[in-house]
């Protein structure tokens, strides 16, 4: 009867959210047949035929070091009425600011199979015109494809301001695949409070509540099989959780409430009531919090450097937030002073209401007092405003000079940054590849004051979690912009795989330093 009501439940639950949405297609390794690229994403609704949210870019040739504006690439994001209609076999569209004529680029995109609300991916064809811009004639594509989740398959669940009776609080991620029952990914932290005092724990791995029925609630641990004494985190929602689900709230309450617990079996299957702590509210969502995860685009230490990192409490609450330290080659970044507080590369911190976590670098840098550099990952950032302050000491006649390095939302394909390198002025860039797993190259394209191609350069890769960090006069293809005023932009793509969008995109911070090292920090503008 048990299962026959569970088998009833997860077919109600899948026809009631599995009816057709739209779909987000990416643009994936699409490329032009004279070297530039095309990024971006929009929305298709095949219920009733009609695409939305519509962000598209493209970027000039590879062999484009110069020229006007109109050659440059386009943003695309306007439907058209033209002849050429947009269907699912086929998405036209005109470039935004489309008041200029003979400037006004059009992106045809043909589809090899039709896009459908189930997503998928489809090839485009190379063998049609695919972007024509008037007085500069038009290019095919060489290659590529648009893809988009199915919706299908193991999801990732966020637990969101999930707090207990005794002071603590509970954060992080799991991935969970309802159609397996496998876990995955298993990253929650819990801090101390009245009941469990100490330092935060981390627990990696989950399975589901025995005879826990249809609700599928998760079990958290330390390690399995769970030894005397250890901890176990139950969260207990009340429909399951589905691959297809959304928000669930969390069960509260003393009896048959989420809760945490120490184990009395090496299974956890049996638990001591003695030494409980309750949940009292929070959600697990598969919706990320906006702001979970920021980036901190360069850290700095020894070589005449010292880095201070602010991480500011917004709310009413307790809040935990983890903050894990990379060097360039994406490697664990142990910095004095602050190294000193993790387990690797990570420090978990607890922070009062209203209350700001100062974490301070000694500014001896490693290896003999070199500068070390690097760059800062804040996971469960969403209650918290995160921020560096980096201090050149004795800089100039006058003493220190300081700047700040912004806390951005993890990265985006495409970011842009305005510079002015005149009268002396020497330029920076710190860059940061935040994904996990994939590498990335780095496009820059580069206009002046007058919206003249001044650089068309690809020759930055960033390993998974990589950094780099350099002056413009240094660096191949970023020389041009010396002396110069305009604006940089930066697009970000998979490095030697066949990486789906959206994967974490590039981070950065510009830098500007006059001829006595003053200087003034520019952050990124995400589009």
């Amino acid at each position: 009867m048990l299962r026959f009501a569970k088998m009833f439940l997860l077919s109600f639950f899948a026809s009631s959210f599995l009816s057709a949405v739209p779909v987000t297609w990416y643009l994936s390794g699409v490329t032009f047949n004279d070297g530039g690229r095309a990024f971006g994403s929009f929305v298709y609704d095949a219920s009733i035929n009609t695409y939305s949210s519509i962000d598209i870019m493209t970027t000039p040739g590879t062999n484009t070091t110069s020229g006007g504006a109109a050659s440059g690439g386009k943003n695309y994001g306007l439907t058209t009425v033209a002849s050429i209609t947009s269907n699912a076999a086929q998405l036209n569209v005109l470039s935004i600011g489309a008041q200029a004529p003979t400037q006004t680029g059009q992106l045809l995109m043909v589809f090899v199979t039709q896009l459908t609300d189930s997503g998928g991916s489809s090839q485009l064809d190379t063998i049609s015109i695919s972007e024509l811009v008037p007085n500069f004639g038009g290019r095919n594509f060489s290659g590529g494809k648009v893809v988009a989740s199915s919706g299908i398959g193991a999801k990732t669940w966020y637990l969101n301001h999930v707090v207990f009776d005794d002071g603590g609080q509970a954060t992080g991620s799991f991935t969970y695949d309802s159609d397996t029952g496998a876990f995955s990914n298993v990253d929650v932290w819990v801090t101390g409070g009245i009941v469990f005092p100490g330092v935060p724990l981390h627990f990696t791995v989950a399975r589901v509540a025995a005879g826990n029925g249809a609700t599928n609630s998760p079990v958290f641990a330390t390690k399995l099989p769970t030894l005397l004494g250890d901890r176990a985190l139950t969260t207990v929602v009340s429909i399951p959780l589905l691959n297809f689900g959304t928000t669930q709230t969390l069960v509260t309450g003393a009896t048959g409430g989420a809760r945490e617990t120490s184990c009395v079996t090496t299974s956890c299957g049996l638990l001591d009531p003695t030494v409980t702590r309750l949940v009292t509210g929070g959600t697990l969502t598969q919706i990320k919090p906006a702001g979970y995860t920021k980036i901190l685009s360069d850290v700095v230490d020894g070589g005449g450097f010292q880095t201070t990192v602010f991480i500011t409490n917004l709310t009413d609450f307790p809040a935990t937030f983890n903050a894990r330290f990379y060097q360039d080659n994406g490697s664990a970044f142990n910095i004095p002073g602050i190294g000193s507080q993790t387990t690797g590369s990570q420090t978990i911190v607890t922070v009062p209401p209203r209350g700001t976590s100062v974490l301070a670098s000694t500014g001896i840098g490693v290896l003999g007092g070199a500068v070390a550099q690097g760059w800062a990952r804040i996971d469960g950032a969403d209650s918290f405003n995160a921020s560096a302050l980096f201090t050149l000491k004795k800089a100039n006649v006058a003493g220190d000079v300081q700047n700040s390095v912004f806390g951005e939302p993890q990265g985006m394909t495409s970011v842009s940054f305005p510079f002015d390198f005149t009268n002396g002025t020497i330029g920076g860039l710190a860059l940061t590849n935040s994904n996990p797993t994939v590498g990335v190259r780095v496009l820059a394209v580069a206009f002046d004051e007058n919206g003249t191609v001044l650089t068309n350069n690809t020759n930055i890769t960033l390993p998974a979690n990589g950094h780099t960090a350099f002056n413009f006069q240094n660096q191949a293809g970023y020389s041009t912009l010396a002396g110069k005023r305009g604006v940089l932009r930066l697009f970000s793509f998979a490095n030697g795989v066949d990486a789906a969008p959206p994967f974490a995109g590039v981070n950065g911070l510009l830098l500007q330093f006059l001829p006595n090292l003053t200087n003034t920090s520019i952050q990124a503008v995400h589009q």
